[in-house]
């Protein structure tokens, strides 16, 4: 009861472009991705010296700490000089740092494409990477500035334990919009249950028998009247997926919300309404028909999410600090409820 009360508050909230603009202009960054290489280089790689005890722990001095951060800092600087113009020269020049002895290291950068705003952990690599006057080829290295604070004197204190070394690809405002699609699932039949991992799994016949299956009934519906009518008619009839009123269509579809291959087939640049296809996933064979786009951008369905989830709370925060319950008072439950176990 309480789950559907909420759901209700939930619908008859509604937001117009006025409400989304000003909430974009709050925080402009956070609807937005970024795509560039990530590396970090931990100061400690650096350390030599130290003192090894008789457990075999090594500790090391101020001077030997602080001379690791300063050839880390160096190795940061040779990473984002001039003469390197490309992910690829700043993988080799990776690959090439000097390191300690028995030391192991990433030899690549991380490439993060399109990623949230709000993904970026350190704020001062975010804040670079969404600088308005960012382009791509930049690169820049941030130290990794980390506070501790005495548990006796309370007193705090900052340390570089490293740096990030960011090369910039590019941003995108994704001001693109959502899909909506149609599929027909032919599952995938049969298979060996591991109880051990809780997967399924199945032979190769299995997957040929669904492919077999998927490719029939889309030259079936190609051989009719091939209109999106009789597509949603063919996945009423025929699809392992819903409750066969749907016509096996998903609206307003966001990047991510599907399993990788559907998500990735519904967001093909070249899609145009109409468009069909076969796509494999862990679930069998979907025959899918593009729609056309959402009247929604993927930008605004998440400041949009963002306005919901916030005045949903602060409802809910309201309800919750309203709500006088005093210790010892069972009249607002219903004690004439039995439960029966098994």
């Amino acid at each position: 009861l309480a789950q559907a009360y909420y759901a209700e508050h939930a619908d008859s909230l509604s937001y117009e472009d006025a409400d989304l603009r000003a909430a974009e202009a709050e925080n402009y960054n956070a609807y937005s991705s970024f795509t560039y290489n990530y590396y970090y280089l931990a100061a400690s790689k650096f350390l030599e010296g130290g003192t090894t005890d008789a457990d075999g722990n090594t500790t090391y001095s101020d001077a030997e700490n602080e001379a690791s951060v300063k050839a880390c800092e160096e190795a940061a600087k040779s990473l984002v000089t001039d003469e390197i113009t490309s992910v690829e020269e700043l993988d080799a020049a990776i690959a090439a740092l000097k390191l300690n002895a028995g030391v192991e290291t990433v030899e690549s950068s991380t490439r993060y494409e399109d990623n949230l705003y709000s993904d970026i952990l350190d704020e001062e690599v975010a804040a670079w990477i969404a600088d308005a006057s960012r382009k791509e080829g930049d690169k820049t290295y941030i130290p990794n500035n980390v506070t501790s604070t005495d548990s006796e004197t309370g007193e705090t204190t900052t340390s570089i334990k490293g740096y990030y070394v960011i090369y910039f690809e590019g941003s995108n405002d994704n001001t693109y919009a959502l899909k909506n699609v149609r599929h027909v699932l032919c599952a995938f039949e049969g298979g060996s249950y591991d109880s051990t991992t809780g997967l399924t799994t199945y032979s190769d016949e299995e997957k040929a028998a669904a492919k077999t299956a998927a490719e029939d009934l889309l030259a079936q519906w190609k051989a009719g009247e091939a209109t999106e009518e009789s597509f949603a008619a063919l996945a009423n009839e025929h699809s392992d997926d819903g409750d066969g009123t749907t016509g096996g269509l998903y609206e307003d579809i966001y990047p991510g919300q599907m399993v990788s291959a559907f998500d990735a087939w519904c967001f093909e640049d070249d899609h145009k309404a109409g468009d069909t296809g076969i796509v494999e996933t862990e679930y069998g064979y979907h025959i899918m028909y593009f729609s056309g786009d959402s009247d929604i951008t993927y930008r605004d369905y998440m400041i949009e999410s963002a306005l919901l989830s916030s005045d949903m709370n602060s409802w809910y925060n309201a309800l919750v600090e309203n709500c006088t319950v005093t210790a010892g008072d069972t009249s607002y439950l219903n004690t004439g409820i039995t439960l029966n176990a098994g």
